[in-house]
């Protein structure tokens, strides 16, 4: 009996502390992952400037120091120079916007995750497609990256739904229950 009464006490306390080591080791795995993440984000980040928007921005340099050259002696082959730097510079304009929509659209930080999926139904509706919304759970404080990913996901549902369905109804619902999110 006495055997039995330590054998209680001990799994009553082994038990909590097998628990506490569990949840430790999947918080040192969702730790990993954000490191990862954020790391493979910082990649993309830095592959997109230094070979999209470095090398336009170095480009225009050279192209101005040509104009500055050229104004005297050329000056109608210096305008259509800057002709074409003046579109560089409005590429690069849409790279840099690129890149920034890539990081967090605009949209959520202006209309929350409600408002900006409805943009896009905006941008997508047609006289054959109407959208229809459930979207209360929006209002709830989500973390950045789940509130992008949401975002996205929904992003994609409802293009494949014009390009694809042929429907005439598009119904968006995003449900929260038990610590689980599906859009």
């Amino acid at each position: 009996a006495a055997e039995r009464r330590l054998l209680a006490n001990l799994s009553r306390q082994a038990g909590p502390a097998v628990h506490a080591e569990q949840l430790t080791s999947r918080l040192q795995h969702s730790r990993e992952r954000l490191v990862s993440a954020r790391e493979e984000e910082r990649r993309r980040l830095r592959r997109d400037l230094h070979d999209g928007l470095g090398p336009q921005l170095a480009s225009q340099t050279l192209g101005l120091e040509a104009v500055s050259q050229l104004m005297r002696t050329d000056p109608e082959r210096a305008e259509a120079l800057l002709d074409s730097l003046k579109a560089q510079a409005e590429e690069a304009t849409l790279d840099v916007r690129r890149v920034v929509y890539n990081l967090r659209p605009p949209a959520l930080d202006d209309l929350g995750l409600d408002g900006a999926i409805r943009q896009i139904a905006v941008r997508y509706e047609t006289a054959g497609l109407r959208f229809d919304f459930d979207l209360r759970a929006a209002h709830t404080k989500w973390p950045a990256a789940l509130e992008t990913a949401l975002y996205r996901i929904a992003q994609e549902a409802m293009t494949n739904v014009v390009r694809h369905a042929g429907a005439s109804v598009c119904s968006v619902r995003l449900l929260c229950a038990d610590r689980q999110v599906a859009i």
